[in-house]
């Protein structure tokens, strides 16, 4: 069974979806606007209030069984669980910092309503979720009511994440997010005035190495920000581009040797970062001259938010060239979800650029 075959078992009563503001969606809803907006590599299961997609995040030579779960705002994602087994886990306490009527809400549900999300749970390869109900009855003994203070909610949903689910935040799924709080780090110990370490010029590149779109918004990888920031995430990217770019007399040799380093010179000349042509070039010579095809998956997953950040771009090219990457490197798998989301791309609606 395939996962867009199993999320379409999903099921939610219209009381408990109302209640938490949860639904499932068709892929038509949604696969189509995903992949505008540069997000083709992500498999949705749930949408949150109505615009938030819950999703999965689709790897290279990752079963989607392992697959670390999404919450995509826009053309931004963060790393909420480290696979759809935890996503109940890290979901429901999610929604209860959403708002003091979904605060309540989860609090008032019934009996039924647990079990209804429990066999929601199961579909997706958890277990029971009576430890997250003791963990959130005991968290709420603790915070009764909705608070208005974010690094208070904050706080409190990573005390209750790295309870549910131990992967976190140490695990593979948040190398993105690591990435960039070390790159924030810096910034804020390094006097502005002063050339940039060769430390923080290393964070910088690591950060870009990353999917781009994912968790680059994060100062604070133990917790999530609430309402992933679009311009937050953009702001951190790019100035991680410039400062390589402003200071490439110091940069280490072994990274100019890079095939990224093709990406990086070329922000000199372009505000919102580079021709993003450039990126299909630098995914193929990873793939064919580094023997490296996850970092060219990676580039094209790039090149599609870029395309997005620009201009809203057509995303065609990097959806068709992934594809052939699965193909060829034997990642069946991803093959097989991505030539569905490339049919229901094409047979959905169009987006103005």
């Amino acid at each position: 069974m395939s996962w867009f075959e199993r999320v379409a078992r999903l099921r939610l009563t219209e009381s408990t979806s109302h209640a938490l503001r949860l639904d499932v969606p068709g892929p038509m809803d949604v696969v189509p606007l995903l992949c505008h907006r540069g997000l083709w590599w992500s498999l949705p299961l749930l949408r949150m209030t109505g615009i938030d997609v819950i999703a999965l995040r689709m790897m290279p030579g990752v079963a989607l069984a392992e697959s670390p779960v999404l919450r995509l705002t826009g053309p931004t994602a963060v790393t909420i669980a480290s696979s759809p087994r935890a996503l109940m886990s890290a979901l429901i306490p999610l929604l209860m910092t959403a708002g003091p009527e979904l605060w309540a809400a989860v609090r008032a549900l019934d009996v039924d309503q647990w079990k209804e999300l429990e066999e929601l749970q199961r579909e997706l390869g958890g277990g029971p979720l009576a430890p997250v109900r003791r963990v959130v009855e005991e968290r709420q003994r603790q915070v009764p009511s909705f608070t208005e203070d974010p690094r208070a909610r904050s706080q409190w949903l990573a005390d209750i994440w790295r309870t549910l689910d131990p992967q976190r935040p140490g695990g593979a799924a948040w190398s993105a997010a690591r990435a960039s709080q070390r790159f924030v780090e810096l910034e804020a110990r390094e006097p502005s005035t002063a050339a940039p370490s060769v430390e923080r010029l290393v964070a910088a590149w690591d950060l870009l190495a990353e999917p781009n779109a994912l968790d680059s918004g994060r100062s604070d990888v133990d917790s999530l920000l609430l309402h992933p920031d679009f311009a937050v995430s953009l702001r951190i990217l790019m100035r991680a581009r410039r400062l390589l770019a402003d200071h490439r007399d110091r940069v280490p040799p072994a990274l100019k040797a890079d095939p990224m380093w093709a990406l990086i010179e070329a922000v000199a000349a372009d505000s919102l970062g580079y021709d993003v042509s450039t990126e299909m070039m630098v995914a193929a010579a990873y793939d064919e001259e580094a023997g490296e095809p996850e970092r060219a998956f990676t580039m094209l997953t790039n090149q599609s938010y870029w395309n997005h950040v620009r201009s809203g771009r057509d995303q065609e090219a990097p959806l068709d060239a992934a594809e052939w990457l699965a193909e060829k490197s034997g990642w069946a798998e991803l093959a097989q979800h991505l030539s569905v989301v490339r049919a229901l791309r094409a047979a959905g609606p169009t987006f103005p650029e």
